[in-house]
């Protein structure tokens, strides 16, 4: 399918459209399966998730791509011209918006301090906060540089990404460990409890893996349904 706007590709990407895989989780087979498609949308992604990565939200980035190119402008045609820039440094978005220009040496692999919600915690590991890689792709070495504060958010980061690769949205996901955990209790206690929960196979009920063949936002919903 062709999505009509901006906003609905990025979302083919996070987290799928019309019940299909979120295309950042294709394998290789299935990236050669849709590869026009895929190849034609893989620049947008990507700069997409770099104005991320740089402490954008989604919204404020896709605003930033439209101003670049034109509202007006098809999204075949932005994916066109976009594809081009790339080759040629972003002229168009740095130009309009001054700010996005990323230099092209390497990202620092650090990681925050003291992030105060669990949403800065995901987007930490998804996409790397204050101009910092992504821990989801640290190497060894860069994990073993900072193994303290990987070690001990680690628990957090596979229960959410577990949870959404089951058929939650991130949203979701974070929104039923905190309920799990207490909406008002710390980063940093509700990291200690799931350290614990994962040590001793102890999680909470709203935590614990759907059956198999079972999302886990159908057995969210099931069980919503027997407390009514």
């Amino acid at each position: 399918e062709n999505p009509s706007t901006l906003n609905d590709l990025w979302i083919e990407y996070r987290f799928g459209i019309s019940g299909r895989k979120a295309a950042k989780d294709f394998t290789r087979a299935e990236k050669e399966e849709f590869k026009s498609q895929y190849c034609a949308r893989r620049h947008f992604w990507l700069k997409c998730a770099e104005m991320i990565g740089c402490g954008m939200t989604p919204d404020a980035a896709i605003d930033a791509i439209y101003r670049a190119y034109g509202r007006r402008t098809s999204i075949t045609n932005i994916l066109k011209q976009i594809k081009i820039d790339r080759k040629e440094g972003w002229p168009r978005l740095s130009e309009k918006n001054p700010s996005l220009h990323t230099p092209k040496t390497g990202l620092k692999s650090e990681l925050s301090n003291r992030p105060k919600t669990l949403q800065e915690l995901w987007k930490e590991y998804d996409f790397g906060l204050d101009g910092n890689k992504a821990a989801k792709k640290f190497d060894a070495q860069e994990r073993g540089a900072v193994k303290h504060l990987y070690c001990f958010r680690l628990p957090f980061w596979t229960k959410c990404a577990e949870m959404i690769r089951c058929g939650m949205t991130e949203e979701e996901a974070i929104d039923t460990i905190y309920q799990a955990y207490g909406v008002s209790s710390s980063v940093t206690m509700i990291l200690k409890k799931m350290r614990i929960d994962k040590r001793d196979c102890s999680w909470p009920y709203a935590l614990q893996p759907p059956n198999a063949g079972i999302t886990w936002r159908q057995s969210e919903g099931a069980n919503k349904e027997e407390s009514t």
